[in-house]
């Protein structure tokens, strides 16, 4: 599916990204979106180019195109990406709650505790980064009115030093 999608990108993107916006239910769009967040590090690779290629404004021909796909985009999906950003802070246990903090025991995962491995945090930050340098008002707007930059300075109590390093290159 992603090969055929870059393929489709890279020869006419204004056709997929009106398919995308047309589409009832927008059911590939959510898929894209959700395997991006749920995906091991290979495939969520080539789904981070393939967004980023979707979401670039430079391959986009007309204003219409340009507000309409992105209004869906921070509409609908950027809310699961910074879900999953809330979601990979540690999880500390309330105090005096009486029952030991459950950590990840998968070592990919870092053993914070987190459900959200390290590369999927970096990767939608990484989007996020270009989300910020492509978009102008729309994320800044978005970023402002959800408390983003709280949400990705959370992340700094994580071990991995690469993720922290892309939390202050989103800063």
């Amino acid at each position: 599916m992603i090969p055929m999608l870059m393929s489709t990108l890279h020869n006419d993107p204004s056709a997929l990204r009106a398919f995308l916006v047309k589409q009832d239910d927008h059911a590939l769009f959510t898929r894209i979106v959700q395997l991006f967040v749920e995906s091991e590090e290979g495939v969520q690779a080539q789904l981070f180019e393939l967004l980023k290629l979707m979401l670039d404004p430079e391959t986009m021909d007309q204003p219409v195109e340009k507000s309409g796909f992105l209004e869906l985009f921070y509409d609908k999906y950027v809310d699961r990406l910074i879900g999953s950003i809330s979601a990979g802070v540690r999880d500390e246990p309330p105090p005096f709650s009486g029952t030991p903090e459950k950590t990840s025991t998968d070592p990919s995962r870092g053993n914070t505790g987190s459900p959200v491995p390290a590369w999927t945090l970096v990767k939608t930050i990484e989007l996020l980064c270009f989300c910020a340098q492509h978009h102008s008002f729309r994320i800044k707007y978005y970023v402002l009115r959800n408390n983003v930059v709280e949400k990705v300075l959370n992340l700094m109590q994580r071990r991995e030093k690469y993720l922290v390093v892309a939390s202050v290159r989103f800063l």
